[in-house]
This record gives C-alpha cells, structure tokens and sequence, in this order.
C-alpha cells in the first residue's frame, strides 16, 4: 500500500503529538511520585510526634495520603502534587501542636506531682486521729472513715500506676491515672472532713 506524502506526514504528526503527550504525562507524574514520597516522609514524622496526642488529626493526614496515591495511580498529577505540597505543611503543623500539648501536659504533671503530697499527708493524719478517738466528730461516722481509708488505697494503687507510666515516657496515661488518685483523694477528704496542707 502507497501511503501519499501529506498523509505521510499528517501520520507523522499524530505520532509527534502523541509523543509529546506521553512526554508531558510522564513528565507531570514524575515531581507528583517525587512530592509524594516527600509527603509520606514528612506524615511519618507527625505520626511517631503525634498519633498518640492528636490520633484525629494523625488518621486524617493518613488518609488525604491514600487520596493523594489514588489521584497519582489514576493520572491526576497536579491533584496528587497539590495533595503532597498539602500534606508536608499540615504535617508540620501537626508537630508543632503536639509539642505544645506535650509541654502543657509535662507542666500539668509537675503541678500534680507538687500538689499530690499535700492532699495525702493531712488526709492520712486525719484518718489515723480518727481512728483512734473514742468519740468521732459530729458529721463523720466509722462508715465514713473506712470509706476513707479504702479510698486513700485506691488512690495509692492510682497515682503509682501514674508514676509508672511517666517513667515509661506516657505523660497522658500518667495525667489519667494522677488525675483519678486526686479524685478519689479529694473524696475521702470529703468523707473525713480533713483540709489539704497550706501551700507554703
């Protein structure tokens, strides 16, 4: 078969045109794959800072991932390449908050840390006065301070499994865990009429 010369190069135009696409499309997917793989570095980073503080915010830069692979596999590369460009910066913006919740939590914990043998040393004094009286002041019965007592052994049992966490480098466990102790503790001072220590 004769091909003419203008359809000759009518073929080979379509072919250069074709050509120039395959160019341009591999070209456009190259900065997305290249952005991406800067994306997966950088959420990575928020994970290990953050999935523990902020698991919301970590589990949403996870998925705008995924969105961003499946644009890259369907042949939107400027969506993927925005997705990435997206994701580096709330990455950091997600390290930044959970350093600050860090910090506020590690200060909360010093607060507690203080204020627990304040509440623990008078209630103690209190329950072991009352213990031995013979004539228990009006208000508070023996029901109330064997409540007291049992509450001061939960709260023990608590703020030791609050010591222990903070060791182990979990400050939210360790505020938890602190936080019950005060609770139970600021209870049987309830129960016994007993007052927290000046603060000094």
């Amino acid at each position: 078969m004769t091909v003419s010369p203008g359809r000759g190069a009518g073929l080979r135009l379509l072919a250069a045109a074709a050509l120039a696409a395959a160019v341009a499309c591999q070209s456009g997917r190259a900065p997305a794959e290249a952005a991406l793989r800067i994306a997966q570095t950088s959420v990575d980073g928020a994970s290990a800072e953050a999935r523990s503080l902020l698991p919301d915010e970590v589990r949403s830069l996870d998925e705008d991932l995924a969105a961003g692979r499946r644009s890259l596999e369907q042949g939107d590369y400027k969506a993927a390449l925005a997705a990435a460009q997206s994701l580096q910066q709330r990455s950091n913006e997600v390290i930044a908050r959970a350093r600050a919740k860090r910090g506020e939590m590690a200060a909360a914990w010093t607060s507690l840390s203080a204020e627990m043998p304040g509440l623990i040393a008078p209630l103690m004094s209190r329950i072991e006065t009352l213990q031995k009286a013979k004539k228990l002041p009006r208000g508070v019965d023996a029901r109330h301070v064997r409540e007291a007592r049992a509450s001061v052994g939960a709260a023990t049992d608590a703020w030791n499994a609050a010591i222990e966490a903070h060791r182990a480098g979990n400050v939210p466990a360790a505020l938890t865990k602190g936080r019950e102790a005060k609770e139970k503790i600021e209870r049987a001072m309830t129960l016994v009429g007993a007052s927290p220590a000046p603060k000094s």
